[in-house]
């Protein structure tokens, strides 16, 4: 194992901490730190980032892949939210219960903090009953016939929503204490 690592400079004589000429760096980190010549401290900028119109147009190219990558991202999500409203029952009602909590949240929310508690238990409540019908999919595609570990895999993302559910309860319930009952 020493071979590989390289022999060491006894402790305390100071040898092998001195500066290699070629790069200002200590020669113990040349010798236990394999550095591509572009990073040595001592080559210029100009050297590290050539701008060259090749560079620049390849730049371009991968900020419009990458936008157009997000905007496919974007296109799926949309459509994630189009089949969970069409195909997905539980999922309605949730909107529908958000269509009409969102302004309620308004009145019954004193400040900014209280309003995101309100529309952020609600939007969680919508993201883990889509998260329950993505799993509930998944094992339906594989099979239709009962299994125990299908049934659990169900049963679990269906104790995800009801959780969320409650924690929804419980944050509505506070903050609407605390405007009426409290005062």
């Amino acid at each position: 194992m020493q071979a590989l690592r390289g022999s060491r400079p006894p402790v305390g004589t100071g040898a092998g901490y001195g500066y290699t000429a070629a790069c200002r760096t200590p020669s113990i980190l040349k010798r236990h730190v394999h550095r591509p010549p572009l990073l040595c401290p001592s080559r210029s900028a100009r050297a590290l980032f050539p701008l060259t119109r090749s560079s620049i147009h390849s730049a371009m190219a991968r900020a419009r892949h990458n936008l157009q990558r997000m905007l496919r991202a974007c296109g799926n999500s949309l459509r994630g939210l189009v089949l969970g409203w069409r195909f997905e029952t539980a999922f309605r009602e949730e909107v529908l219960l958000g269509a009409v909590l969102l302004p309620l949240s308004f009145w019954v929310g004193r400040d900014a903090l209280d309003y995101v508690l309100l529309i952020g238990s609600l939007v969680m409540l919508m993201v883990t009953e889509l998260f329950n019908s993505a799993i509930e999919a998944l094992t339906d595609r594989i099979s239709t016939d009962y299994h125990e570990l299908s049934g659990r895999a169900k049963d679990y993302a269906a104790a995800a929503v009801f959780l969320t559910f409650l924690v929804m309860l419980g944050v509505w319930g506070a903050i609407a204490w605390l405007r009426f009952a409290a005062t």
